[in-house]
């Protein structure tokens, strides 16, 4: 059997100009093995300038039974771009991102009569980290050891529709490059 709790306080929105948003879940799962997990994720936005000052962490953790199907991974699109997609993991984690969103002016492709992309872009720097650790045994990520720090630059166009990002390990210098659909609509689709 399985139980989950799921709590979300605040309210994020598709602007992403100001507020806060909470989230937490918790799970327990009866069968082969007996485990529990919990995560927590916190997002924060705030004017900052002429752009937007966007912040987010998350982590979790898991008993020592959790099933290596309910563990954690992290590492390239999605969370550490410039790491090795999916290379680090384990019962814990943890990943924290700030960013800094600016709109400037861009040419705007008519789509129709009354529809176009848009007269500006997003241009958002940005740095990230994080961590993940307690291995489990029989599965492609490891504990990383040290936190992964990694830094690049997104752009989102189309009204913040489509975000290209580019990140690169301050560790390593590998780089990455993701074409998305932008992180906030993502529970939408």
């Amino acid at each position: 059997g399985l139980a989950r709790l799921d709590l979300r306080l605040g309210r994020a929105t598709l602007e992403r100009r100001q507020g806060a948003s909470l989230q937490l879940s918790l799970e327990g799962g009866t069968g082969d093995r007996d485990y529990a997990r919990a995560t927590a994720r916190l997002d924060w936005y705030a004017p900052a300038g002429p752009g937007t000052l966007d912040l987010s962490a998350e982590g979790g953790a898991g008993t020592s039974e959790m099933p290596g199907y309910r563990s954690f991974a992290i590492g390239g699109w999605g969370t550490l771009l410039g790491e090795p997609f999916r290379a680090w993991g384990g019962r814990r984690y943890a990943l924290g991102r700030l960013e800094y969103r600016l709109e400037v002016p861009f040419p705007g492709i008519p789509l129709g009569s009354y529809v176009s992309t848009g007269r500006s872009i997003s241009v958002a720097p940005f740095l990230a980290t994080g961590w993940a650790g307690g291995a489990i045994t029989g599965l492609p990520w490891r504990p990383s050891g040290t936190v992964r720090p990694v830094a690049g630059v997104g752009l989102e166009w189309l009204h913040r529709l489509i975000r290209l990002e580019l990140g690169a390990s301050l560790r390593t210098g590998h780089v990455g490059l993701s074409v998305d659909i932008a992180p906030e609509w993502w529970d939408i689709l």
